[in-house]
């Protein structure tokens, strides 16, 4: 599964196949990829951007129901990270995965 805080997921299976660097020492990669898109800003920055209850809010607002113990969600701002959509492009083109389903969270368990 492959996310990022744009509220996109993708399940995607890895396809066994390294980063093209050099094939004769790393033909395989146990058929792993990544597990997001990656952070964009810091979890600092992040914590910096806007106040927990915007935070908490600029998530609502796109229909996502958020359970957590505390009310502070500002390092998971979906700014904070990187497209999902540009990732999964290239590891799909390099032939590292293959995209299976296109999801939209729902709600989030922070805790």
């Amino acid at each position: 599964m492959s996310c990022s805080g744009k509220l996109t997921l993708y399940l995607i299976v890895g396809q066994g196949r390294c980063w093209p660097v050099n094939r004769a020492v790393a033909p395989r990669c146990a058929a792993s990829a990544s597990h997001g898109a990656g952070r964009l800003k810091s979890r600092r920055v992040a914590r910096k951007t806007f106040t927990a209850h915007e935070a908490r809010q600029h998530v609502e607002e796109r229909g996502v129901t958020v359970r957590s113990p505390t009310p502070d969600l500002r390092e998971e701002i979906p700014e904070a990270f990187r497209d999902v959509e540009k990732t999964v492009n290239i590891l799909e083109r390099a032939g590292i995965v293959r995209r299976v389903a296109r999801l939209r969270p729902r709600g989030v368990l922070k805790g």
